[in-house]
Formats: structure tokens, sequence, C-alpha cells
């Protein structure tokens, strides 16, 4: 093991034992970040260490020596988990004389039913699979190390449990999201396991709703189709609503199933403009003016400014260059040819160009929906290592559970922390009501003001 401290020096901890004396100090858990690599959730043990008593002296005149201040030097250390098996032995008492019934001394209460798991055996297993990855086929194999055996049926059947009594939590999320101000929404595919169907699997849907930048929901749907989809879940809204210009959400804005206020997405626009780099110079405009509206976002997160200084600066600077690719815009629609790619990306912006300039005049809007996008990361990423669903009602419950895995947006909290009140069907918490505090959301930045008819 090595060490390195500020003077670019090599430290060996066997010399710790003969030139200096070392105990521990004490055992902060919330200290500051001292070390580099761990943040300020890691465990820190902090050391005093010594200089012998035979060393404490001037080797010149023979004085004691007087501190004058510490070095401070780190080592990361890593405390492998384990997995460790409770026995309860619940004492058992009769009468003797009136052979009455027994009566028997409580144990645990079980998370799931005829379930050995604890708490926190669930919550590796999930947090595993929905936030780490990591199919449940390869676990098995993980676990064997420290002596556990556990069949992949049986993490499948506590996976499924556990989905379900943190459903009721996920709801309360979903209504969140509702009222939030502006709410933002995309999807990518899921391969579901059908095996009536010939190809045997069926490409379903995953929709992610983000309200006002903090809370995440996932909603499975069997297709792509907006009826199944992004139609019931947003059902009567009048806030705002950002997402592609995809026709599953016209509905959303024309008073069909909701009189929502579309905001665009100009990173969808500007992509259209790269895709073009190679082939057509031209693009290099409009990508530049694009740019500079970026700039402003970046100049408001640099001041820290609220949302009514944001929509100020946006007034002052982005018209100006809004006006600019207008021109460019309507030029290039008049005179390429409608087949041609760059007249495509063109005529984009003026579709959308109502939607594209709303964030111009309300602050807490964003310039694009990339938020929302890098959500789906995370299953994009756990259908790339488990491949498919195995159900239906499968790929529901990993909705469910990718929420409880998914870190806050803009603030990176951890995922939830799994215990026996986590979950608000189990017996340990059949009297409380489904609190949010076990969700990353909790305590995370929330946006100054809330629509007034933001849902009806």
């Amino acid at each position: 093991m090595v060490t390195f401290s500020r003077r670019s020096g090599v430290f060996d901890p066997g010399s710790c034992a003969g030139s200096v004396e070392c105990r521990i100090q004490s055992v902060v858990g919330d200290a500051p970040a001292l070390a580099r690599l761990a943040g300020p959730e890691a465990t820190r043990v902090r050391h005093q260490c010594t200089v012998a008593t035979d060393e404490r002296t001037c080797t010149t005149c023979g004085r004691a020596l007087r501190s004058i201040g510490t070095d401070v030097t780190y080592t990361l250390e890593y405390v492998p988990g384990q997995f460790v098996e409770h026995e309860y032995q619940l004492e058992k008492l009769a009468c003797r004389y009136c052979k009455d019934g027994v009566t028997t001394a409580s144990g645990p209460q079980k998370i799931l039913e005829r379930s050995a798991a604890g708490a926190s055996t669930l919550a590796r297993i999930v947090v595993s699979k929905f936030g780490d990855h990591l199919p449940l086929t390869r676990q098995p194999r993980i676990y064997s190390r420290d002596g556990v055996a556990i069949p992949v049926s049986t993490m499948a059947d506590w996976v499924a449990g556990v989905a379900d009594l943190v459903a009721p939590v996920v709801d309360c999320l979903a209504k969140r999201v509702l009222e939030a101000y502006d709410v933002r929404t995309d999807a990518t595919g899921l391969r579901v396991l059908v095996p009536t169907r010939p190809e045997h699997t069926q490409l379903g849907t995953m929709w992610c709703f983000v309200g006002d930048d903090r809370d995440v929901v996932f909603r499975y749907a069997a297709t792509g189709e907006g009826a199944s989809g992004p139609w019931p879940f947003l059902h009567g809204r009048r806030g705002y609503v950002q997402a592609d210009a995809a026709t599953v959400f016209d509905r959303l804005y024309d008073g069909t199933e909701a009189s929502a206020i579309d905001v665009g997405c100009w990173a969808h626009g500007r992509r259209r403009f790269v895709a073009l780099e190679d082939t057509d110079r031209r693009v290099a405009y409009p990508i530049q003016l694009i740019t500079r509206l970026y700039r402003v976002e970046r100049l408001a997160e640099a001041r820290n400014l609220s949302p009514p200084e944001r929509t100020i600066l946006r007034q002052e600077r982005c018209p100006a260059v809004l006006d600019q690719l207008g021109r460019w815009v309507a030029a290039t629609v008049n005179t390429e040819p409608p087949a041609s790619e760059l007249a495509k990306a063109a005529r984009y912006l003026v579709n959308q160009s109502q939607a594209l300039i709303r964030f111009v005049d309300e602050g807490r809007l964003s310039l694009h929906n990339n938020l929302c996008e890098r959500q789906l990361r995370t299953i994009a990423l756990g259908r790339h290592n488990y491949l498919f669903a195995g159900s239906h009602q499968a790929a529901h419950r990993t909705a469910v559970s990718t929420v409880s895995c998914t870190r806050a947006p803009n603030t990176g909290s951890r995922p939830c922390r799994i215990s026996p009140s986590s979950f608000p069907g189990s017996p340990a918490a059949s009297m409380r009501t489904a609190s949010m505090s076990s969700f990353p959301i909790a305590g995370t930045r929330r946006r100054p003001t809330r629509s007034p008819n933001s849902r009806h």
C-alpha cells in the first residue's frame, strides 16, 4: 500500500510502527471533504500520528522540539461488504397445567412475506440491477464469493416484491410531477419477452417525465402510441410541457387531451444542422447563432441568476440572435429544394418557432430537453446489459424500481436508502403514510413558484 503526501513523497506505512506512534482519534461520517478521492458522504477515520519519544529532541542542541504544525497525507481503503445471517431463537412458553396454547416471542418483521431477505439485502439486489445495471443472472456468482447462494428465481421474486411495495411512493412522486410548473418528457424503447409472438419479443416504450428539474418518474407502455403513454399521464394539463416535435404530443396542446403550453427543444433543432457539418459548410452559421443562445444560459448559470433575472438577461441578448437566425432560416427555406436535408433542418425551426422562443419570456423554462434525455440513459444502459424485460408486468416494475434508484437531477443525490420503513405496504409500515423522504428528491432544489393551474 502506498500513500502520497502533499510533498509528493512516498510514505511507507511499515515505518509507522517504528518511528511514529499512531492512534485513531475519531471516526468522522460527515466531515468536510479532506481527501481528494473521497466525497463528503464518505466515512473517514482520522489518525493522529506523533513523533516517537526518542526523536522529540533536537539532534544539534539537545533541547525539546516544539510543534509547528502538521502535514496531511491520505490513504483510500476499501472495506468489502458482507452478508450476515441473523439467527433469531424465538422463545416458546406453555402452561404445563392448562395446556391451553403456546405463547411464542415475536420475531423480526419481514419486508416480504415468507422471505429471509432483510432490507439491506433487498436494497443491494435492486440497486445493483437498476442502479448499477447488473443483471440478476450475474449477481449469484458475485454473492457466492461471500459464501451465499441465492437462486436467480428467488432474486427475481424479491425484485418484484420490492417494486410492488414501493409503487405507492412512486405514485406520490408522480402527483408531484403533475403539479410541477413545467414538465419535460421523452421516451426510449425497451424490448419485452412475449413468447406468443413470432419473434418472441415486443418493443415497448419507457416514458420519462421530469417535473421542475427535480422529480423523475418513468412509465412503461406496451406501444409507442400516445394513448398508452403521455396522453393519460398528462391528461388535462394546462401548464408547460417540454418535448420534441413528435406528433404524438400534438393532442396535449390542441385541447384534445390537454391544453398544455408547448416548449421547444433547441438541442433537437441544433442536431439537425450538426449532422450536416461534414457535407454542407453552410450549417456553420446557424450553429454559431444557436451557440450564442447557449452562451447566454451559461452566463446566467455563472451569475446564479434567479428566474426573473434570467428572463431579463434573455430578453436583452436573445432577440437579436433569434432575429438573425430567423432571417437565415426564411431565406434557406425559400431557396433550398424542399427535399434537401438543409431545407428540412431549417423547416424544423420554422414549424417549431413559437415553441422554441417560449423560453425568452419565462426564466423558469429551459433552452433544451437534455435533462430528460439524460434520465433515459439509465434505461439505455440497463437494456444493454439485461437485454429485455421478462414480461409487460416486469417492464412496469422496471419503471418503478428505476425511479427508486435514480439520482435526483441537478443535485446528484444518492439513490434512496431502502429500510423497513421505506416500504409503505410492509408490516413494518402498515400504519405509516407513504413518505417522499425515502426518495432522492427530498431536500433538493425547488422552483420558486408553481403555475396556479398547472394540472387542471
